[in-house]
């Protein structure tokens, strides 16, 4: 009878034993699924973090490409101005001769009204 208590004893012990082996198996399956499901939804959002960058890093590189190209236009203009330079001398004399002209305009101005009021004055007395 001892034999066959402790046999029996074994065998629900096996059995308590596959049966625990089981759950925990189970347990841990489930338990890898969801951190894997975890796991993925970082991946995902991880790569859309990256996409991003990478759109960001795209304009920021069309920005410097802009940039360089507007820095060789303004070069260029440079360049050609300075071909084309003017002697500081004769831009001086030329904006003192536009002063003076400008300074001519409005005396003819003042003696072509003045001329007008006289004129005006003429007819008015003639009347």
């Amino acid at each position: 009878m001892k034999k066959l208590t402790v046999g029996l004893s074994i065998t629900v012990l096996l059995l308590f034993s596959f049966g625990a082996g089981v759950l925990a198996a189970d347990w841990l399956n489930f338990e890898g699924e969801s951190q894997l499901d975890n796991s993925n939804d970082k991946v995902s959002e991880i790569v859309d973090m990256l996409d991003l960058m990478a759109d960001k890093y795209s304009d920021e590189k069309d920005n410097v490409k802009d940039a360089k190209d507007t820095i060789k236009g303004l070069q260029d203009e440079i360049k050609e101005l300075e071909k084309n330079k003017v002697d500081k001398d004769e831009l001086k004399h030329l904006k003192e001769q536009l002063k003076k002209a400008n300074k001519e305009v409005k005396e003819h101005e003042k003696n072509t009204n003045e001329h007008h009021k006289e004129a005006q004055e003429i007819v008015d007395d003639a009347a």
